[in-house]
């Protein structure tokens, strides 16, 4: 899936790994979830 959905190859740069997307996935729920908490009070 990610051959598909990335637009350039990995030719220049290191292959993500899952573990990299899925930490990339966990920072950008937390900041999202940080930015509604401070939204809310």
């Amino acid at each position: 899936a990610m051959e598909t959905a990335r637009p350039l190859p990995f030719s220049a740069a290191r292959r993500p790994g899952m573990g990299d997307f899925l930490s990339a996935l966990t920072s950008f729920a937390t900041k999202k979830q940080k930015e509604t908490s401070a939204s809310d009070t």
